[in-house]
């Protein structure tokens, strides 16, 4: 159990301290056009959250041009956490989804990753413009991982919001400007 205990406060200290180093403007972010359909079926395959409770995730729609410029490691951690955080919230049994979609504002061409249950998946793939700033970056058990991943998404011009809040239906948009 210490070590457990240490193990859990070493990687706290480790989140604290990139998180520190990120809105210091301290850490590097690699700038390369990436494609994130290779990246969210590593996601897929690595996190297994909810897994014993009946829980099954399923990418979808992620296949093809689904390019952006970015840091490919700090991107899948990103995605990660965001999947795994999702995936905590639901209910047992419950089938998951995560959905890409190409979606063109005045701004410019973006991706919108609807990470949630299908339907409301398929709620927010079609919204026009998903609810502004209700992501809760500082929900409980995480440590620092949302506010992290938030902040890196920011960092590459990109959002996070949380539309769905009835309880049990958690979901999550990442928006992320489109590489040409």
């Amino acid at each position: 159990e210490s070590e457990k205990s240490c193990n859990n406060l070493t990687g706290l200290l480790s989140e604290l301290s990139d998180l520190a180093n990120l809105e210091a403007g301290h850490l590097s972010l690699r700038r390369e056009r990436i494609d994130l359909a290779p990246i969210l079926a590593r996601v897929e395959e690595d996190v297994h959250e909810g897994e014993d409770r009946g829980i099954t995730l399923r990418v979808a729609g992620c296949s093809g041009a689904v390019f952006v410029f970015g840091d490919p490691v700090r991107l899948t951690t990103a995605l990660t956490t965001l999947v795994a955080a999702t995936l905590r919230e639901r209910a047992d049994g419950m089938s998951m989804v995560v959905a890409c979609r190409h979606v063109d504002v005045p701004a410019g061409r973006t991706l919108r990753i609807a990470i949630g249950d299908r339907d409301a998946v398929e709620t927010l793939l079609d919204d026009e413009e998903p609810a502004a700033d209700t992501f809760d970056e500082y929900r409980g058990g995480l440590g620092f991982r949302l506010v992290l991943a938030s902040r890196i998404i920011g960092a590459h011009g990109g959002r996070v919001s949380s539309p769905v809040v009835d309880p049990g239906r958690l979901a999550i948009v990442v928006t992320l400007p489109v590489a040409p």
